[in-house]
């Protein structure tokens, strides 16, 4: 109704009891600007405003929830993988780098990560940047799919264990180690009512 288009609503998997308490879901506007208009029209929906006058909607969140504005990054979509069967988990991942070795990531990741990815069962569903700074020019966030969360750990032995791949991070990282930490990793069950599902 007020024009967000919804990605995908998630729940972690582990971590402690908060982090599996925790909502995550995402949205697609078509500008910056635009998701600040949908945002103000949603909250001043008068519908929405007597959703949340119900007691069983209300005192629901512990804090502010918090968002991040994204950007596709251009060669996402070429290397967008169809995700056959229902059901599987997702992993979110966000990549810091040192300063000024972001192009040098994305190179990496659209040259040769996301194809070895496939060849190690992983699924690639988006690539992001975030939209604000500092972090535009420092993160690189994206979503992988697994078949399930044991084959998500296999899938990875596989990958870092790879000979070419090691090639291509040795090469990728001769003038400089390209992350300043390692990455942050969050494993997502799809929600009954998501269309990523």
């Amino acid at each position: 109704k007020h024009n967000m288009q919804p990605v995908g609503y998630w729940v972690p998997t582990e971590g402690p009891p908060i982090n599996r308490r925790t909502f995550v879901y995402l949205l697609k506007h078509s500008s910056r600007y635009d998701a600040w208009k949908n945002w103000v029209s949603f909250t001043n929906d008068r519908e929405w405003q007597r959703v949340l006058d119900q007691p069983v909607f209300q005192r629901l969140l512990i804090g502010t929830p918090k968002s991040v504005f994204m950007t596709l990054n251009e060669y996402s979509n070429d290397v967008t993988d169809q995700i056959e069967k229902p059901g599987g988990v997702f992993e979110l991942r966000t990549y810091t780098v040192n300063a000024g070795k972001l192009t040098a990531l994305n190179s990496r990741f659209r040259e040769h990560t996301a194809r070895r990815f496939v060849r190690h069962g992983m699924k690639n569903v988006a690539c992001w940047t975030p939209f604000d700074e500092p972090d535009s020019s420092s993160q690189l966030i994206y979503l992988l799919h697994h078949s399930d969360r044991q084959r998500a750990d296999a899938n990875w032995k596989a990958f870092q264990s790879d000979p070419e791949w090691q090639k291509v991070a040795r090469a990728s990282q001769r003038d400089g180690k390209l992350l300043a930490e390692p990455p942050r990793r969050l494993f997502l069950r799809p929600l009954e009512f998501s269309p990523d599902r």
